[in-house]
């Protein structure tokens, strides 16, 4: 009788276990659908420039692509005077414009056109960071990033998915250019060489004969006299 009484005992306990365990499992399952449904999707990105020129007043990179393209289209000899190397780490350094003061007094783009309808003055040719923003993509995480959430264009209007797919691939561009700039420095050397190349052929061809062969007999001066001192250098 009392082994009876210890199983029937043991038997009401397993029961009453098991009817403890699926009542958790039931709440538990209730909770997880309960997340699902308030859990909040990420909002849609949606951006139309709205021209307001907030980000021309950033500072931005500007690419090894971007000096090939404007030494082609002729663009380099306007942007080259405004262009400045300032250190960024950890990059190392960074390739940008020099700021200059707006009409409203805040440092700008030396290209910002506040009279413009694109209020840029190389619109045609603009920096690759610059068709980007304000995306940005990060190849680690094959993710894309907002670069400023305060952007004035983001969340208005519409966005096709033409639009998107250009947003999306120029923040990839934008994300390769980055690392090969870095990669290219020697080439960049190159090409403001080259720049220089055609700058001095174009003076040459604007001389008359007078003012050239005039340039040609001071250079030779020079030559001479920095040979002339070589050599009291080599007898000393």
């Amino acid at each position: 009788i009392i082994l009876r009484v210890i199983k029937t005992a043991n038997d009401q306990n397993s029961e009453q276990k098991e009817k403890v365990e699926n009542e958790n499992k039931e709440e538990k399952k209730e909770k997880s659908e309960k997340k699902k449904k308030t859990k909040t999707k990420p909002k849609k990105f949606v951006f139309n420039c709205t021209n307001c020129g907030q980000c021309c007043s950033r500072d931005f990179p500007i690419y090894y692509e971007d000096l090939k393209r404007w030494n082609m289209d002729q663009t380099l000899q306007r942007v080259y005077p405004h262009l400045q190397i300032k250190v960024n780490p950890p990059a190392g350094f960074q390739i940008t414009f020099k700021k200059v003061k707006g009409e409203d007094g805040k440092e700008v783009c030396p290209f910002y056109n506040a009279n413009s309808n694109e209020r840029c003055d190389i619109f045609f040719s603009k920096p690759i960071n610059c068709l980007a923003f304000p995306l940005g993509f990060d190849k680690s995480t094959k993710r894309y990033y907002l670069v400023d959430k305060s952007c004035d264009g983001l969340g208005k209007g519409e966005m096709t998915k033409e639009s998107l797919r250009e947003m999306r691939k120029n923040a990839r561009l934008d994300y390769n250019c980055r690392i090969r700039t870095l990669n290219t420095l020697p080439l960049l050397q190159m090409i403001f060489l080259q720049f220089f190349n055609q700058q001095s052929q174009q003076v040459m061809d604007s001389l008359s004969e007078e003012d050239r062969k005039e340039l040609e007999r001071i250079l030779e001066k020079k030559e001479s006299a920095a040979t002339a001192t070589e050599g009291k250098k080599e007898e000393e």
